[in-house]
């Protein structure tokens, strides 16, 4: 499953008139407090056929239709204008929802990745793979042209979160506990940062990755219950986020993004919800429960921003806003 978010303007109100969100069911934080994120809804596309669908294929056809094409056990996403790219770990297949089109379908490319977990996008356009069958990065243009593969720099080296620095590419070690530096365009190691430990720049398996605006690098840094900002050059700057168990705090972080605000979103399997941070690492609040229903989460791990809605026909209430859209 995958949830759609929405960031909201500061200062916006809910307007009168037909609404089509109950804001007392889907917003964050909940009333009275002003709501700054709004719960949209679902992508599962499709599922099984219905008894009339079956029906009519079985008397004209002889045999009941194939189920359509759906999300199993999606873990990363990345937004590429009104596109999707997926990884779902249990088809083992990078997927791509097209909002024009209104389907899903298998990512098309050169070279099949065998076990992807993570997709992430380069800003000429082009994606980037994690195949942890083989090991290694996959850079596809954006016809999915293979264009550069980045190989480990050791045999026991475990990718597992990817960004674009500079021009350098980033990808973390959740074995070796370290990030690994490449560059960009040659594909060549150029360095690793940190090690494995509780301190500055030092590392518990660490996963997801994200830039922000102000070309820091959040890296989340799953058994230290926390996120960490790196400059440019493997730094430490600051940590975002702390052991616990209330807003803020993190038990099993997963993945990160960052909106062009600069607002950071975290998602914590443990808790279950997505923590946002302010730039300078104050929690602001955190959004979905362990429940059903719009706005629930179970186990979330990918997160990423994007500029549209990827979900159809989505009406908001009068007076809202969107900022951007978050898809966990």
């Amino acid at each position: 499953m995958i949830l759609f978010g929405e960031v909201l303007l500061q200062g916006c109100q809910p307007g009168g008139g037909a609404q089509r969100v109950s804001l007392e069911q889907t917003s964050y934080p909940p009333p009275p407090q002003t709501p700054q994120v709004l719960a949209l809804g679902n992508l599962r596309a499709d599922g099984l056929p219905s008894k009339t669908e079956t029906q009519l294929a079985e008397f004209f056809f002889g045999a009941a239709p194939e189920p359509g094409l759906g999300l199993v056990k999606p873990v990363s996403v990345a937004a590429v204008g009104a596109r999707l790219l997926i990884c779902d770990s249990a088809m083992n297949a990078v997927l791509q929802w097209d909002l024009a089109s209104r389907t899903l379908s298998e990512y098309s490319s050169t070279d099949r990745p065998e076990r992807p977990i993570v997709v992430r996008n380069a800003p000429n356009g082009d994606s980037l793979v994690i195949d942890v069958a083989r090991n290694t990065l996959l850079r596809f243009s954006p016809d999915g042209s293979l264009v550069r593969r980045y190989a480990p720099p050791n045999e026991s080296f475990r990718p597992a979160g990817v960004a674009c620095i500079g021009k350098e590419i980033w990808i973390t070690d959740a074995v070796g506990h370290c990030v690994a530096a490449f560059d960009a365009d040659s594909g060549k190691f150029v360095r690793s940062i940190g090690g494995r430990g509780p301190g500055p720049a030092e590392f518990g398996a660490p996963l997801g990755m994200a830039a922000t605006p102000d070309r820091l690098v959040c890296v989340v840094d799953t058994f230290n219950d926390r996120v960490q900002v790196l400059d440019a050059t493997g730094k430490w700057v600051r940590d975002v986020g702390r052991p616990g168990n209330q807003v803020g705090c993190l038990g099993r972080p997963k993945d990160v993004a960052v909106g062009p605000d600069g607002v950071i979103f975290v998602t914590d399997a443990s808790s279950q919800r997505v923590h946002a941070f302010d730039p300078t690492g104050r929690a602001l609040l955190a959004f979905g429960e362990p429940e059903s229903g719009v706005g629930s989460l179970s186990m979330p791990a990918g997160i990423c921003i994007s500029e549209v809605c990827p979900l159809p026909d989505v009406m908001l209430p009068d007076g809202f806003k969107a900022a951007y859209y978050i898809a966990v």
